[in-house]
């Protein structure tokens, strides 16, 4: 059997044992060879190696694979030279071994093997304690790293985004509406929120008050930093695509599509866990003009310019 590095040779360090109970006295076998059995009080050796180990509460052990177990213990004493080998084993292991002086009287080499064999026994309890404390911060590392993980998942889960808005163009246009956003997190706090919205509004450009039915689709980076405790503002960009319906007076409708661009800042509280409340101010410009006017009367009004508005919104899902 390939006898592996005696326990004597691992590092000793002094830790706090973890919480394992150490109270009864391990399975034990003590085995005499033939040469030294004549030299030595077979009984009275195993008796006192047997009080010195249960003096030394070894009742649990922690294997190499961090398995605890039931300490099964095997002294061996062989005669080497003019001394007394004595060897630990469990489960087929080479834990340690020690020389023991045979001179005196047979109680007295006995009384030196027992002392030899508690120490061993100490040795192994020291390594049984060690390998349960690396278990123990192994699992615990485990634990942290997946808890790292769960958070940094967490993090860039999506949220929703809802609520209402309002804005004008001009002095004589105004629409009110609802919106619904995704909002997509992306490291370094930047994030992306892609929106729909619907509003309903009257303008007055054309010679006859019209209502306005509008549509819109954008798309909205921006960046995020924290103002505080409960604080967070950030500041963004949208883009969007915009479906326009007027409807006169008269049967005739028609429906035109633009764009617009808009910076948002945004300033926003969280009122609970995974939920938010913000106010998004929007300052930006109608990128495309959208016909009013009749055109069998050669009409030429159209909604322009200057795009002011802002929206109530709540987020539902975002951790800060």
């Amino acid at each position: 059997m390939a006898a592996p590095q005696p326990h004597s040779a691992l590092p000793q360090r002094e830790r706090t044992a973890p919480p394992v109970s150490f109270k009864m006295a391990p399975a034990l076998a003590v085995e005499i060879t033939g040469e030294a059995e004549p030299l030595l009080d077979a009984t009275l050796t195993r008796r006192l190696i047997r009080l010195e180990l249960g003096e030394s509460e070894l009742s649990e052990f922690v294997d190499a694979d961090g398995k605890r177990l039931e300490p099964l213990l095997f002294f061996r004493i062989a005669l080497a030279g003019e001394t007394a080998l004595v060897e630990l084993w469990e489960r087929g292991r080479l834990y340690g071994s020690r020389r023991v002086s045979l001179q005196g009287n047979q109680h007295l080499r006995a009384r030196r093997i027992s002392l030899t064999a508690a120490e061993l026994g100490r040795r192994l309890r020291e390594h049984a304690i060690s390998l349960a404390l690396a278990e123990a911060d192994a699992r615990t590392a485990r634990l942290q790293r997946a808890d790292a993980i769960l958070a940094a998942r967490r993090q860039f889960l999506p949220s929703f985004r809802t609520g209402v808005f309002g804005a004008s163009l001009g002095e004589q246009t105004w629409l009110g509406g609802v919106r619904a956003e995704l909002l997509i997190p992306l490291p370094d706090k930047l994030s992306v929120d892609l929106s729909g919205g619907w509003a309903h509004g009257r303008t007055s450009v054309a010679s006859n008050p019209s209502t306005l039915n509008w549509w819109e689709v954008s798309l909205a980076p921006s960046y995020a930093w924290e103002l505080g405790t409960d604080w967070q503002g950030s500041l963004g960009f949208r883009v969007a695509g915009v479906l326009a319906q007027v409807s006169r007076t008269q049967p005739s409708r028609n429906v035109e599509w633009s764009a617009r661009a808009a910076l948002e800042p945004n300033l926003a509280l969280g009122v609970s866990p995974g939920f938010i409340l913000g106010l998004r101010p929007e300052l930006g410009w109608l990128l495309r003009e959208v016909p009013v006017g009749d055109t069998k009367t050669s009409s030429k009004a159209a909604l322009s310019g200057v795009w002011l508005g802002a929206s109530l919104l709540g987020t539902f899902g975002q951790r800060r």
